[in-house]
């Protein structure tokens, strides 16, 4: 196992961390200095130093084994996790050491679980930097990483086999060298679009992109304590929705719609099951709160019930209402797509 190899590798991705906290430090500076700028003008400190300090003092070697490439997989997600809980537990209030580490490894992971009880509460700053942390683990630190390796290097062959499932790369079969490529447009182009459809929908451009982020991610981070619902919006409901659908399928499937100008390849097999199993899910959810008299009128009804089936099931975890009085068949369901 060659550390020279590994400390390298990890480098790359700390510093793509920390030009996202560089990011959130304009955030801060943009709202006349919010409480959350020297927190993370530390972290960025920090992280940029750890990153960039293989690059000083480690000789560049480009041969990587096996070993060595699990290793920078495993290695580059906790140090993520360890250096991005740094701004939460620097600025402190209700993030503890621990509440730290879970709202990092949550953002990061896209998993969307937070310790916060008002997250409002939260400065511009590092709310766009929680959010961040979607946008980076949605497409992967180590993608990220593989972005900046050069295509010819066997180090970035390896990596891309052993990050990516079998099943993604047959999806990418006509243009293998050009994976991780194929992820990154469509996973920004995604971004870009979701962010335009947010505005054009009415929402503020700080938590247009903050819910840009996290709709590609499909994790569920947002600026406000009420989710998607406290912005009282059909529109924003419906471009929500639309992102939630479009951000759960195969990255692979939506590039060649793009590229093709066709919907050919939503002709799956798999893409018609799955949307087959949403309507079904999406009208038992609705006719159950209808009948419930959870809702007063069919319109609201199918609103809520397709919104939080196509939440669970993308596992973005929005919401518009509350479903913890849902009656049990839509509980259920709701579960069950989520799986």
């Amino acid at each position: 196992m060659k550390v020279q190899v590994i400390a390298r590798n990890i480098g790359y991705a700390l510093l793509v961390s920390a030009l996202f906290m560089f990011f959130s430090i304009l955030v801060s500076i943009g709202n006349g200095n919010d409480s959350a700028l020297a927190a993370l003008m530390i972290s960025f400190t920090i992280t940029f130093i750890a990153g960039i300090f293989p690059f000083i003092f480690v000789r560049k070697h480009s041969e990587i084994s096996m070993q060595d490439g699990y290793m920078i997989i495993v290695l580059s997600w906790l140090l993520s996790f360890l250096f991005g809980m740094l701004p939460y537990a620097l600025w402190g209030g209700p993030f503890t050491i621990v509440n730290a580490w879970f709202e990092s490894v949550s953002g990061f992971t896209a998993t969307g679980a937070t310790i916060l009880d008002d997250v409002e509460a939260l400065p511009d700053s590092l709310l766009f930097w929680r959010s961040s942390t979607h946008f980076i683990g949605g497409l992967g630190v180590v993608v990220f990483l593989l972005l900046i390796i050069p295509n010819s290097s066997q180090m970035r062959l390896r990596l891309t086999n052993m990050e990516l499932s079998s099943l993604s790369k047959y999806e990418y079969r006509s243009r293998t060298n050009k994976t991780v490529s194929i992820f990154t447009i469509v996973y920004f182009a995604m971004m870009a679009l979701s962010f335009l459809c947010y505005l054009i929908a009415g929402m503020g451009p700080f938590d247009a992109v903050n819910h840009a982020m996290s709709v590609t991610a499909t994790g569920g981070f947002s600026t406000k304590n009420l989710s998607i619902g406290a912005f009282d919006s059909v529109a924003i409901d419906f471009v929500t929705m639309f992102f939630m659908l479009v951000s759960s399928i195969h990255f692979g499937m939506v590039f060649m719609v793009f590229i093709t100008r066709s919907l050919k390849p939503l002709k799956n097999e798999i893409f018609k099951c799955y949307v087959a199993l949403l309507t079904v899910a999406s009208v038992l959810v609705s006719v159950s709160l209808k009948a419930n008299g959870i809702e007063q009128g069919w319109g609201e009804s199918f609103l809520n019930g397709t919104f939080h089936v196509l939440s669970y099931a993308s596992t973005t975890g929005f919401g518009i209402a509350d479903n913890s009085q849902w009656p049990m068949l839509s509980a259920s369901l709701l579960l069950f797509v989520g799986l």
